[in-house]
């Protein structure tokens, strides 16, 4: 357990526009599983996989990890290497062949056109067709720094349109259901566009009589020090209408 915070501690530093990605992405995966009535053991070896998920971008180069602007052919080649990267570092470790398998596999797509190794339909494993689908749901409500991040009835949207295509069509139904009966995220982060689970979040502040939840300390940092400029988007983005369910 240990090892697999500070490893997943790494990957947040490595990349601030991700930070609390990883804690984010294991949570929700952990909550899918048991929504899904999964076994124990496979419940704690994909949520170990999903924190970790990321850890080979730690050997990505910063000029290509936090590029604002498209990537080039070579530079994506480069992104595309972090699943092998990640795999290899951790199937070194006892105990940890099962995580590295599904960190291999969490980029592959369900008609084959994925990567590192194009595998097909359930040819891919189980716990990488459900990191995939959380992965790029937490991947698409969260700013990036190419592009602003999406209103979650938009992103179900996209997910719902690439069932049997980029995810499995049965596991981004049952996704997606499982989040229409469980009201997961309440508000979203006004700094960074994460959504957040208000009841869950560790990071608040009261500013003009008005409760502001966030998904880091650096976020609340960064709207202690600027909160004009954070407050016009978070009326925005948490209005009631922008919301796919009550």
């Amino acid at each position: 357990m240990g090892l697999r915070l500070a490893f997943a501690s790494l990957i947040d530093l490595k990349d601030s526009y991700t930070e609390g990605h990883s804690r984010h992405v294991r949570d929700l995966t952990r909550q899918f599983l048991e929504y899904l009535k999964v076994s124990s053991r496979e419940i704690e070896e994909i949520t170990s996989a999903a924190e970790l998920h990321d850890i080979g971008k730690i050997g990505i180069p910063d000029s290509i990890l936090k590029k604002p602007g498209k990537l080039t052919e070579k530079e994506f080649l480069e992104i595309k290497k972090h699943p092998i990267r990640g795999a290899d570092a951790l199937k070194s470790l006892q105990g940890f062949d099962g995580v590295s398998k599904i960190i291999r596999h969490h980029h592959e797509r369900y008609d084959g056109t994925g990567y590192p190794d194009g595998l097909v339909a359930d040819k891919i494993p189980f716990g990488s067709r459900v990191l995939s689908i959380i992965d790029a749901h937490d991947a698409m409500i969260y700013s990036r720094p190419y592009r602003k991040a999406m209103k979650e009835k938009d992103a179900l949207k996209i997910m719902e349109e690439e069932a049997g295509k980029q995810f499995d069509p049965l596991l981004v139904l049952k996704f997606v259901k499982f989040l229409q009966q469980k009201d997961i995220y309440s508000q979203y982060d006004p700094v960074c566009g994460m959504a957040v689970n208000s009841q869950q979040s560790l990071f608040n502040v009261i500013y003009k009589r008005e409760t502001y939840i966030f998904c880091s300390q650096v976020c609340l940092t960064e709207f202690n020090n600027f909160p004009e400029k954070y407050i016009a988007a978070s009326q925005e983005k948490n209005n009631p209408e922008d919301k796919p369910y009550g």
